[in-house]
C-alpha cells in the first residue's frame, strides 16, 4: 500500500497535495496495515486516506442505487434470474411464431409413408422453402448494405428444426468439403490440409447449415412483400454470426436418404460399417464419372 502511495506521488509531482487517496480491493487487511497506510499518506501530504475492502464493497453493492453497477460488473444473482426468465419467455414466443407461421399443421394420425417422407425430406415440415432473414436493427432494406458492412438482411432456405430452433441451408448452391475418419472424427478440408494424418479418411461435400435459436426470432411476416413474397424472419443479429448461434454441416445421401450432421465439438453420428459402405459408394461413383 505504501508502494501505491509512492507511485502516485512520483507521477503527480506536487499536484497531489491536499487530495484524498482511496484504495479499493476485493480483500481485507489487518488493522495495523490500515493505520500504517493512513499515517504514511498523511506524511506524504494527502489530506485523507480511505481504504475500501471486501466488507465495505459487499455493503455498498447491496444498496439499491448501485444495483446497475453490480449487474454490469459482477453479474448479480437477481440480474441473472431476470435474464434467464426473459430468455425462457423469448424461447416460448419464438417457438410459437415458428409453429404457427412457418410450419404445416401436425398430422394427427400420420401413416408410415408420411412419417418416412418427413424423415427423408424435413423441409416438408414447412409451408415455404425460401425465407428472408432480416435484422431487427435493419434500416437499409430493400437496398444493400454499404461495402464492408455485414449484411442486415439476406435470402435463405429452410432446412429443418432442431431442439432449440430452426436450421437454414445458408447457400443451396455452395458447399463445404469435410474430411471424416471411420469413428466420426471430422474437420473441414481446408483445416485438414494443414495437419499430418495417416489414417483412413473420406471426403464429403456438405451443405452449410446455420442454426437460429427460438429466442433470436422476434417476429415473422408470413406474406412478405412485393420484393420477396415469402416469409420474412425478423431476428436479433450479432456482429460475428448474424442471427446464427452455430454453423454446422449436413451430408445428404440422395439414394438412401440418410443424413449425417457435423456439429462443432462433436463426432458425426456414423459407425464404421456405414463409413465403409459410404466410402465404397463414393469411390464407385467417382470411377463412373471418370469413365
Amino acid at each position: 500500500m505504501k508502494e501505491i502511495v509512492d507511485r502516485i506521488v512520483e507521477k503527480n509531482k506536487n499536484d497531489f497535495y491536499g487530495n484524498i487517496i482511496t484504495i479499493v480491493t476485493s480483500c481485507n487487511i489487518r488493522r495495523e496495515a490500515l493505520d500504517g497506510f493512513e499515517e504514511y499518506a498523511f506524511e506524504k501530504g494527502f489530506s485523507k486516506a480511505v481504504f475500501i475492502g471486501q466488507v465495505d464493497l459487499d455493503s455498498l453493492l447491496h444498496l439499491e442505487k448501485y444495483e446497475r453497477v453490480k449487474a454490469r460488473f459482477f453479474g448479480s444473482e437477481d440480474s441473472k434470474e431476470l435474464r434467464a426468465r426473459k430468455k425462457l419467455q423469448d424461447i416460448k414466443v419464438g417457438r410459437q411464431l415458428v409453429e404457427t407461421k412457418l410450419m404445416r399443421p401436425i398430422l394427427e394420425n400420420p401413416t408410415h409413408e408420411q412419417i418416412m417422407r418427413l424423415l427423408d425430406n424435413p423441409t416438408l415440415k414447412f409451408k415455404d422453402t425460401e425465407v428472408l432473414v432480416r435484422s431487427i436493427y435493419d434500416e437499409v432494406y430493400p437496398d444493400s448494405n454499404e461495402e464492408g458492412e455485414p449484411s442486415s438482411w439476406f435470402k435463405s432456405f429452410l432446412n429443418d428444426t432442431y431442439n432449440d430452433g430452426i436450421q437454414l441451408n445458408i447457400l443451396c448452391w455452395a458447399y463445404e468439403t469435410i474430411v471424416i475418419n471411420p469413428i466420426g472424427e471430422w474437420m473441414l478440408l481446408k483445416d485438414f490440409e494443414k495437419i499430418s494424418y495417416e489414417g483412413e479418411t473420406l471426403q464429403l461435400k456438405v451443405n452449410i447449415i446455420g442454426r437460429i435459436p427460438y429466442y433470436n426470432i422476434v417476429e415473422i411476416d408470413e406474406e412478405g412483400d412485393n420484393y420477396y413474397p415469402f416469409p420474412h424472419l425478423h431476428c436479433i443479429f450479432t456482429k460475428e454470426k448474424g442471427p446464427y448461434t452455430e454453423i454446422c454441416y449436413e451430408y445428404y445421401d440422395t439414394d438412401t436418404h440418410k443424413r449425417i450432421m457435423f456439429e462443432n465439438g462433436h463426432r458425426a453420428w456414423i459407425n464404421e460399417y456405414d463409413f465403409q459402405q459410404l466410402k465404397a459408394k463414393i469411390e464407385d461413383q467417382d470411377k463412373k464419372d471418370l469413365d
